[in-house]
């Protein structure tokens, strides 16, 4: 019986292997779990990507998860997710109806599926070691990271994009403070058939008075801190995942002086 440390729960525990993407998701989507799907990856400094990588979905797993987790709590975020995502794939408009419990499934789903998807890659580990241990401690998302919500145009596509933020609008006085927490900062985004989910974190956003915005034509509904967006329309699409992608940046919560920081 081999034994690991789990990135989860920190304790020596039985090893499992943890499908970066669950094979139910696989199946969902191209009908087994022979598929290959592709994996992209984003530096701040660079608008191309920095490496991109196919795998085939049955064999993308992650080794560093024990078998409690992985057959606890872990699977029961999965039997959450299903049925949402079904209504979500079947019936566009459900997502603006969906309730808070729902919000909190999807959000704490993505939320362990992008760390799963970091922690799994040949990426830089980009998500710190407490989010891992917080999702298992309290079950729900950390504080300053934000989940949104938007339909893309392909349809039958498992995708992620991973970078840190890498644009936003930056206080006159404080660019070597914004470059510090930008470099610190994350955002997945994954494609299921044709709904984007996008995980961003910006660390102490609120307390150093920023906030993680979209505007892209109100393609986007933030589900996680709730917001509400009236002029969200779901039948808006972004033509691809990379669009989704960077329809996310960094602005100041108030008024004061400010200007555009985009990393050349």
């Amino acid at each position: 019986m081999k034994k690991v440390i789990c990135i989860f729960c920190k304790e020596e525990k039985e090893k499992s292997k943890e499908h970066i993407w669950p094979k139910w998701l696989q199946i969902e989507v191209g009908g087994n779990t022979k598929g290959i799907y592709t994996g992209t990856y984003y530096s701040m400094i660079n608008p191309f990507p920095h490496s991109t990588r196919k795998h085939v979905g049955d064999t993308l797993v992650l080794g560093d998860v024990c078998k409690d987790c992985n057959n606890g709590w872990m699977s029961k975020l999965e039997e959450d997710f299903k049925p949402i995502l079904s209504k979500l794939l079947s019936n566009k408009q459900y997502i603006t109806s969906l309730t808070k419990s729902e919000r909190h499934s999807i959000a704490v789903w993505s939320f362990k599926t992008a760390m799963v998807i970091n922690a799994g890659s040949n990426y830089r580990k980009i998500i710190p070691d407490n989010h891992y241990f917080h999702l298992y401690k309290h079950q729900t998302v950390i504080k300053n990271v934000k989940i949104d919500l938007g339909f893309i145009k392909s349809k039958n596509e498992l995708l992620w994009i991973q970078s840190p933020v890498g644009a936003g609008l930056m206080r006159t006085s404080e660019k070597e403070l914004f470059h510090n927490l930008l470099i610190s900062s994350y955002k997945i985004s994954l494609q299921i058939k044709s709904l984007g989910i996008r995980v961003t974190y910006f660390p102490t956003a609120k307390e150093t008075g920023y906030q993680i915005e979209f505007n892209e034509e109100n393609k986007s509904i933030r589900i996680w801190p709730y917001l509400k967006n009236p002029n969200f329309n779901y039948r808006s699409e972004y033509e691809d995942i990379r669009s989704f992608d960077i329809d996310c940046f960094i602005k100041p919560a108030h008024n004061t002086a400010h200007k555009q920081w985009r990393a050349q």
